[in-house]
Protein backbone atom coordinates (compact mmCIF):
# COMPACT_ATOMS: atom_id res chain seq x y z
CA UNK A 1 0.00 0.00 0.00
CA UNK A 2 1.29 3.42 -0.92
CA UNK A 3 -0.12 6.75 0.24
CA UNK A 4 0.43 10.47 -0.13
CA UNK A 5 -1.46 13.48 1.24
CA UNK A 6 -1.39 17.28 1.14
CA UNK A 7 -3.59 20.03 2.58
CA UNK A 8 -5.47 22.25 0.11
CA UNK A 9 -7.79 25.03 1.25
CA UNK A 10 -9.01 23.12 4.29
CA UNK A 11 -9.31 19.80 2.48
CA UNK A 12 -7.08 16.74 2.60
CA UNK A 13 -5.98 15.60 -0.84
CA UNK A 14 -4.65 12.04 -0.85
CA UNK A 15 -4.24 8.85 -2.84
CA UNK A 16 -4.05 5.15 -2.12
CA UNK A 17 -2.91 2.43 -4.48
CA UNK A 18 -2.28 -1.29 -4.11
CA UNK A 19 0.00 -3.35 -6.35
CA UNK A 20 -0.90 -6.90 -7.33
CA UNK A 21 0.52 -9.19 -9.98
CA UNK A 22 -2.84 -10.98 -10.27
CA UNK A 23 -4.96 -7.99 -11.33
CA UNK A 24 -4.67 -4.48 -12.66
CA UNK A 25 -4.02 -2.29 -9.61
CA UNK A 26 -6.17 0.76 -9.08
CA UNK A 27 -5.53 4.10 -7.46
CA UNK A 28 -7.97 6.14 -5.42
CA UNK A 29 -7.58 9.91 -5.52
CA UNK A 30 -9.59 11.71 -2.84
CA UNK A 31 -10.51 15.23 -1.84
CA UNK A 32 -11.91 15.18 1.67
CA UNK A 33 -13.40 18.49 2.90
CA UNK A 34 -15.76 17.00 5.48
CA UNK A 35 -13.88 18.63 8.38
CA UNK A 36 -14.76 22.03 6.90
CA UNK A 37 -18.38 21.10 6.26
CA UNK A 38 -17.82 20.10 2.63
CA UNK A 39 -17.96 16.77 0.87
CA UNK A 40 -15.62 13.90 0.14
CA UNK A 41 -15.13 12.97 -3.50
CA UNK A 42 -13.20 10.00 -4.85
CA UNK A 43 -11.98 8.94 -8.30
CA UNK A 44 -10.62 5.46 -8.99
CA UNK A 45 -8.35 4.93 -12.01
CA UNK A 46 -6.35 2.00 -13.31
CA UNK A 47 -2.70 2.25 -12.29
CA UNK A 48 -0.78 -0.52 -14.04
CA UNK A 49 2.48 1.27 -13.23
CA UNK A 50 2.09 0.21 -9.60
CA UNK A 51 3.13 -3.31 -10.65
CA UNK A 52 6.58 -1.90 -11.47
CA UNK A 53 7.00 -0.91 -7.84
CA UNK A 54 7.05 2.49 -6.16
CA UNK A 55 10.25 4.33 -5.33
CA UNK A 56 8.33 7.41 -4.24
CA UNK A 57 5.44 9.75 -4.96
CA UNK A 58 4.67 13.44 -4.60
CA UNK A 59 1.48 15.45 -5.01
CA UNK A 60 2.05 18.78 -6.80
CA UNK A 61 -0.70 21.42 -6.62
CA UNK A 62 -1.23 24.25 -9.12
CA UNK A 63 -0.85 27.87 -7.87
CA UNK A 64 -4.62 28.46 -7.96
CA UNK A 65 -5.32 25.07 -6.34
CA UNK A 66 -7.54 24.09 -9.28
CA UNK A 67 -5.35 21.15 -10.33
CA UNK A 68 -3.08 18.54 -8.79
CA UNK A 69 -0.65 16.01 -10.22
CA UNK A 70 0.43 12.80 -8.55
CA UNK A 71 4.05 12.33 -9.66
CA UNK A 72 5.36 8.77 -9.25
CA UNK A 73 8.61 6.96 -9.92
CA UNK A 74 9.57 3.32 -9.62
CA UNK A 75 13.19 3.78 -8.58
CA UNK A 76 14.12 1.71 -11.66
CA UNK A 77 14.09 4.47 -14.33
CA UNK A 78 10.32 4.56 -14.86
CA UNK A 79 8.11 7.47 -13.93
CA UNK A 80 5.11 9.60 -14.81
CA UNK A 81 2.12 11.38 -13.33
CA UNK A 82 -1.66 11.38 -13.06
CA UNK A 83 -3.29 14.83 -13.27
CA UNK A 84 -6.63 15.88 -11.78
CA UNK A 85 -8.87 18.92 -11.73
CA UNK A 86 -9.92 19.52 -8.13
CA UNK A 87 -12.52 22.27 -8.49
CA UNK A 88 -15.45 22.57 -9.06
CA UNK A 89 -15.32 18.78 -8.79
CA UNK A 90 -12.72 16.04 -8.84
CA UNK A 91 -11.92 14.99 -12.43
CA UNK A 92 -9.08 12.97 -14.00
CA UNK A 93 -7.55 15.01 -16.85
CA UNK A 94 -4.77 12.71 -18.09
CA UNK A 95 -1.24 11.53 -17.47
CA UNK A 96 1.39 9.05 -18.60
CA UNK A 97 4.15 6.74 -17.39
CA UNK A 98 7.23 5.68 -19.36
CA UNK A 99 10.86 4.64 -18.98
CA UNK A 100 13.25 7.49 -18.25
CA UNK A 101 14.52 9.77 -15.51
CA UNK A 102 13.33 13.19 -14.42
CA UNK A 103 12.07 15.41 -11.64
CA UNK A 104 8.71 16.57 -10.32
CA UNK A 105 6.48 18.25 -12.96
CA UNK A 106 5.77 21.98 -12.63
CA UNK A 107 2.61 24.07 -13.16
CA UNK A 108 2.58 27.44 -14.93
CA UNK A 109 1.72 30.48 -12.75
CA UNK A 110 -1.79 30.69 -14.20
CA UNK A 111 -2.29 26.91 -14.10
CA UNK A 112 -2.80 26.60 -17.87
CA UNK A 113 0.07 24.15 -18.30
CA UNK A 114 1.84 21.29 -16.55
CA UNK A 115 5.39 20.63 -17.81
CA UNK A 116 7.85 17.82 -17.24
CA UNK A 117 11.23 16.71 -18.64
CA UNK A 118 12.03 13.02 -19.03
CA UNK A 119 15.64 12.09 -19.85
CA UNK A 120 15.51 9.27 -22.40
CA UNK A 121 18.81 9.60 -24.39
CA UNK A 122 17.60 8.72 -27.88
CA UNK A 123 21.13 9.20 -29.23
CA UNK A 124 22.90 11.10 -32.00
CA UNK A 125 20.93 12.42 -34.96
CA UNK A 126 21.57 11.13 -38.46
CA UNK A 127 22.11 13.55 -41.37
CA UNK A 128 18.34 13.38 -41.99
CA UNK A 129 17.77 14.99 -38.60
CA UNK A 130 16.31 12.00 -36.73
CA UNK A 131 17.88 9.78 -34.04
CA UNK A 132 19.89 7.05 -35.76
CA UNK A 133 19.24 3.58 -34.33
CA UNK A 134 22.45 2.30 -35.98
CA UNK A 135 24.57 4.33 -33.56
CA UNK A 136 25.28 3.18 -30.04
CA UNK A 137 24.02 5.91 -27.69
CA UNK A 138 27.57 6.85 -26.71
CA UNK A 139 29.35 6.10 -29.99
CA UNK A 140 30.27 9.45 -31.53
CA UNK A 141 29.52 9.43 -35.30
CA UNK A 142 31.70 11.01 -37.97
CA UNK A 143 28.83 13.10 -39.36
CA UNK A 144 28.45 16.79 -38.55
CA UNK A 145 26.76 18.78 -37.12
CA UNK A 146 26.95 16.69 -33.96
CA UNK A 147 23.51 16.76 -32.32
CA UNK A 148 22.47 14.51 -29.43
CA UNK A 149 18.83 13.99 -28.40
CA UNK A 150 18.83 13.53 -24.65
CA UNK A 151 15.28 14.08 -23.37
CA UNK A 152 11.61 14.81 -23.99
CA UNK A 153 9.77 17.89 -22.79
CA UNK A 154 6.10 17.11 -22.11
CA UNK A 155 3.67 20.05 -22.00
CA UNK A 156 0.17 19.24 -20.74
CA UNK A 157 -2.40 21.92 -21.64
CA UNK A 158 -5.08 21.97 -18.96
CA UNK A 159 -7.74 20.86 -18.57
CA UNK A 160 -8.29 18.98 -21.83
CA UNK A 161 -5.67 20.13 -24.32
CA UNK A 162 -3.69 16.89 -24.28
CA UNK A 163 0.03 16.26 -23.72
CA UNK A 164 2.49 17.33 -26.42
CA UNK A 165 6.03 15.96 -26.67
CA UNK A 166 9.02 18.03 -27.78
CA UNK A 167 12.49 16.47 -28.21
CA UNK A 168 15.33 18.22 -26.36
CA UNK A 169 18.59 18.18 -28.29
CA UNK A 170 22.13 19.49 -27.75
CA UNK A 171 24.32 20.82 -30.58
CA UNK A 172 27.77 19.67 -29.45
CA UNK A 173 31.20 21.05 -30.44
CA UNK A 174 32.47 19.78 -33.81
CA UNK A 175 35.73 18.81 -32.08
CA UNK A 176 33.98 16.74 -29.45
CA UNK A 177 37.19 14.88 -28.58
CA UNK A 178 38.89 18.14 -27.55
CA UNK A 179 35.78 19.14 -25.58
CA UNK A 180 35.84 15.83 -23.69
CA UNK A 181 39.57 16.21 -23.00
CA UNK A 182 38.95 19.69 -21.59
CA UNK A 183 36.28 18.21 -19.30
CA UNK A 184 38.60 15.33 -18.36
CA UNK A 185 35.93 12.77 -19.16
CA UNK A 186 34.77 10.27 -21.79
CA UNK A 187 31.83 10.40 -24.21
CA UNK A 188 29.97 7.74 -22.24
CA UNK A 189 30.47 9.54 -18.93
CA UNK A 190 29.59 13.01 -20.23
CA UNK A 191 26.56 11.96 -22.30
CA UNK A 192 25.38 9.60 -19.57
CA UNK A 193 25.72 11.87 -16.54
CA UNK A 194 25.83 15.56 -17.51
CA UNK A 195 22.27 16.34 -18.59
CA UNK A 196 19.83 18.00 -16.20
CA UNK A 197 16.05 18.27 -15.85
CA UNK A 198 15.88 21.72 -14.26
CA UNK A 199 12.68 23.36 -15.42
CA UNK A 200 10.59 26.34 -14.29
CA UNK A 201 7.95 28.71 -15.64
CA UNK A 202 9.07 32.34 -15.63
CA UNK A 203 5.65 33.42 -16.98
CA UNK A 204 2.47 31.74 -18.21
CA UNK A 205 3.99 31.34 -21.69
CA UNK A 206 7.74 30.98 -21.02
CA UNK A 207 9.63 27.94 -19.75
CA UNK A 208 13.20 28.21 -18.48
CA UNK A 209 15.25 25.06 -19.09
CA UNK A 210 18.80 24.19 -18.08
CA UNK A 211 20.34 21.25 -19.93
CA UNK A 212 23.84 21.15 -18.37
CA UNK A 213 25.83 22.99 -15.72
CA UNK A 214 28.12 24.30 -18.47
CA UNK A 215 25.49 26.52 -20.09
CA UNK A 216 23.11 29.18 -18.83
CA UNK A 217 19.38 28.32 -18.74
CA UNK A 218 17.44 29.01 -21.95
CA UNK A 219 13.95 30.54 -22.11
CA UNK A 220 11.51 28.74 -24.43
CA UNK A 221 8.23 30.36 -25.42
CA UNK A 222 4.98 28.42 -25.68
CA UNK A 223 3.53 27.17 -27.94
CA UNK A 224 6.61 25.27 -29.07
CA UNK A 225 6.69 24.43 -32.77
CA UNK A 226 9.38 21.73 -32.91
CA UNK A 227 12.45 20.23 -31.24
CA UNK A 228 14.27 22.43 -28.72
CA UNK A 229 18.01 22.64 -29.48
CA UNK A 230 20.58 23.90 -26.98
CA UNK A 231 23.71 25.26 -28.64
CA UNK A 232 26.94 24.10 -27.00
CA UNK A 233 28.88 24.19 -30.27
CA UNK A 234 30.98 27.14 -29.09
CA UNK A 235 32.53 25.31 -26.13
Amino acid sequence: MSQDEVEIDGAALSWDGESSLERTPRMQFCVDATAAGGERSVITVDAAWLNAGIGGTEIVVSPDEQYAALYHYSGQSEEGYCAFRIKPQLEYVGGWDECGEGETPVFSPGSQYLAHILITRQGFLSPSGEPDSEFDFFEVPDTRPLVFEYADLRVHELPAGGIKRYPLRVHLPADFGRFLADQNTSAEEWLGESFMTQLEFVSDQVLRIQCTKLAEPVDVKLPITGPVVFDLSGF
